[in-house]
Parts: structure tokens; sequence; C-alpha cells
């Protein structure tokens, strides 16, 4: 799957809108450039997937922000 330069800033935008200020931790940074990749569960850094609840949770997130633009 691929996603258009503009339906992924406009994810950006819609993301940054939400968090209220740019991505400053290493989390934040990774969370975006796995949703801009379309990260499956099993390619996500350790890191990142420790704060996430479950897989389930990762998908919710990816499926919320590719459809909610």
């Amino acid at each position: 799957m691929t996603f258009s330069l503009l339906g992924f800033v406009s994810g950006c935008i819609k993301l940054f809108a939400t968090m209220q200020h740019l991505p400053t931790t290493i989390e934040e940074q990774l969370f975006l450039k796995a949703i801009k990749e379309e990260c499956p569960w099993e390619s996500l850094p350790k890191r990142l997937q420790a704060t996430l609840s479950s897989k389930d949770e990762w998908h919710r997130k990816l499926v919320y922000f590719r459809y909610s633009i």
C-alpha cells in the first residue's frame, strides 16, 4: 500500500492538531514514521510496540489515521 503525499501531510496535520505540538519524543517520531510507511506490527520497533497495548491497537491507529483525512 502506498500513501499519497497529500494524504500523508493531511494526516500529519490532523495528528499534530490532536497532539497540540510537534513530535518531540522518539516515540512520537517513530509513530509518525511508522504510520507513513504503514508498518505491520511485526516491523514496528520494540520501543514503539511497548507504548501500545496490543497489535489490535496498532491496527486501529493505522485505520484511524488512514481514513480520517
